[in-house]
């Protein structure tokens, strides 16, 4: 099974990103990237070194039923105990996703069940900034 897959474009984009300045990051770049990535099949969190949510798209909000005041307030924390309470195994899968962010280097690819039936494949990798974490890209896709 491979990881999924987000389109060129958005993967050049979020590398990009990773490596201009903040002003020329939310000036060019992510106004093209939230384009890029609303377009997206799969959904896609990319959350920075101090995990606050830097972009999400709407399937990742609609993947995971995320409400409008967890969007909004961009906290990692708070959208990772919204999305637990949808889990099977919840205590499970809040240590795996915080064992991902002490451990910056390891990768994930795995699937996910929800409480509700589906199930959701899973990706993450963090992303580097020279040497330096600089975050980490969730990408998530329901399976059919």
């Amino acid at each position: 099974m491979t990881p999924p897959r987000a389109s060129l474009s958005l993967t050049v984009l979020i590398f990009l990103s990773v490596y201009i300045t903040s002003d020329l990051l939310y000036k060019v770049i992510m106004p093209l990237l939230n384009k890029e990535k609303n377009q997206a099949t799969a959904g896609i969190l990319v959350v920075d070194s101090n995990r606050k949510i830097v972009s999400l798209n709407r399937k990742f909000i609609e993947l995971w039923n995320l409400p409008k005041h967890v969007v909004v307030s961009r906290d990692d924390e708070q959208a990772l105990e919204f999305a637990s309470s949808q889990i099977e195994k919840p205590t499970s899968f809040i240590k795996q996703v915080r064992e991902l962010y002490w451990q910056t280097k390891l990768e994930i690819h795995d699937i996910i069940t929800l409480k509700d039936g589906r199930m959701l494949e899973r990706y993450s990798q963090p992303q580097w900034s020279d040497t330096k974490y600089a975050g980490r890209v969730w990408i998530c896709r329901e399976v059919e």
